[in-house]
């Protein structure tokens, strides 16, 4: 999630309005003038890393495809080829050469930060991608291969068109798919103020990093279903979840919290706490359980092999015990002690979090921190034990579960008590731009309620 120069200066975004969402008394929304930094405006664009080539050229097809510094009086290509050079000294752009694919002639060259293409029917290395498609260097060192990034810039409702269906089902009632619209929207724009501190070529990843985000013309969901989506969308147009500065709240979601929502810095740390919620809708999901199984030996290797916990099992042959210190309020693992054998024949124990254990082994395995582990069988010296795992819940547990939102529309609750439920400390509102004739903009922008719409 994250033009691709990104400008870090808050204070230029457009100046905006926010109205108050009819709440049914669900949220108590704002309603004086306000001032602050990294408040999202009602018309913004979301940058997408749609994939991260590791190799210096790339092939873009389609239909009339254009980009800047193009000859003039030319229609447009079906076929080019984009390859980057790497700057002469750090802090320079790199030096984009394209080439007519069929024909090998150069057509142009130029030093940029990225390079846009505009057309139909767009295809980056046979792969489709939307109109509008950005490349970025990502790397240049000796150490490492450099890499492009895939960027396409969307304006953040069509953005959601390609969420929504990629992270919950388009038959779900609607008012959980609004739920997952204003969670979704928010998540990608508190992801853009984050990314903006930095000179990130984007600002959201279309994985499940950040959100699953699939080209909404490429996606398989039937009309009626896709009618669903557009409801959601549309129902909820430009409403997000704010935070006590009036920032866009940190709004995390999950499949299925397995009872209770966890808070965010029992996960990731920090000290911001986002509130958590009771939530006994979760056993409705027929997946609300699981089971998982791993040798020593295969522990040890996964351990070993992840950034996240390599250097604590570095040179390690088999794990052979696991504990469990300390578990958070809801149940999760807080705190883990492993212990293991080494290549030398020497033992140890490794000290690590919950968080770190799943994202290590698997987390499509070992699908949410909220489990039990115990050996099986007799300890062997060259694979460890066997140990079974059996957990409930699927995710992270921080924010909104999708499994109980579905479950609370189903009962006819609204997509504003959905969202007070599972994020009891952000406030609800509209975003509404506002041309900014007349106004001066001091420690960041201005803004108000719908209700004094004149003040602005």
């Amino acid at each position: 999630m994250n033009g691709l120069i990104l400008c870090a200066c808050i204070i230029a975004f457009p100046f905006l309005a926010t109205a108050a969402v009819d709440t049914k008394s669900t949220f108590e929304p704002s309603r004086s003038q306000r001032r602050g930094a990294g408040v999202p405006t009602s018309q913004e664009t979301i940058r997408v890393r749609l994939s991260k080539i590791k190799a210096d050229t790339v092939t873009v097809t389609g239909l009339s495809l254009r980009f800047p510094g193009m000859p003039q009086g030319l229609a447009g290509f079906r076929a080019l080829r984009l390859r980057h050079q790497a700057p002469m000294a750090p802090g320079l752009p790199p030096t984009w050469i394209v080439t007519d694919r069929d024909r090998g002639q150069e057509i142009t060259r130029l030093k940029a930060k990225s390079f846009e293409f505009v057309g139909n029917t767009i295809r980056v290395n046979l792969k489709p991608v939307p109109n509008r498609v950005a490349f970025a260097a990502s790397e240049f060192s000796s150490q490492a291969a450099s890499s492009i990034d895939v960027v396409s810039t969307l304006d953040i409702e069509d953005y959601l068109r390609g969420v929504l269906p990629s992270e919950m089902p388009a038959s779900w009632p609607v008012e959980a798919l609004k739920a997952q619209a204003v969670a979704a929207r928010t998540f990608a724009l508190f992801r853009k103020f984050q990314k903006s501190q930095s000179r990130s070529n984007f600002d959201v990843e279309s994985d499940v990093m950040d959100q699953v985000f699939n080209h909404p013309l490429l996606s398989d969901v039937t009309k009626t279903r896709l009618a669903n989506v557009d409801k959601a969308i549309d129902g909820t147009r430009a409403v997000v979840l704010l935070d006590p500065r009036n920032q866009a709240f940190q709004a995390y979601f999950h499949a299925d919290c397995g009872g209770r929502t966890e808070e965010a810095t029992a996960v990731w740390g920090g000290k911001e706490t986002l509130g958590t919620a009771i939530d006994g809708s979760c056993p409705m999901n027929p997946r609300a359980t699981w089971t998982a199984s791993y040798s020593g030996r295969d522990l040890a290797k996964l351990l070993a092999k992840s950034p996240l916990t390599s250097a604590l099992f570095a040179n390690s042959a088999a794990v052979f015990g696991v504990q469990i210190v300390k578990r958070t309020n809801s149940g999760r693992i807080d705190e883990m002690l492993v212990s293991m054998t080494d290549r030398l024949g020497g033992t140890r124990v490794a000290t690590l979090s919950g968080h770190a254990f799943r994202m290590a082994v698997g987390f499509n395995t070992i699908k949410s921190t909220q489990f039990t582990i115990e050996p099986r069988g007799a300890l062997n010296s060259k694979s460890g034990l066997n140990f079974a795992l059996a957990g409930q819940g699927y995710g992270h547990g921080v924010g909104m579960c999708q499994w109980g939102a579905k479950q609370m529309a189903r009962e006819g609750k609204s997509y504003q008590a959905i969202l007070k439920h599972y994020y009891p400390k952000a406030k609800l509102e509209q975003l509404i731009h506002v041309a900014p004739e007349g106004i001066s903009a001091v420690n960041g922008p201005e803004y108000a309620s719908i209700t004094s719409p004149k003040r602005l």
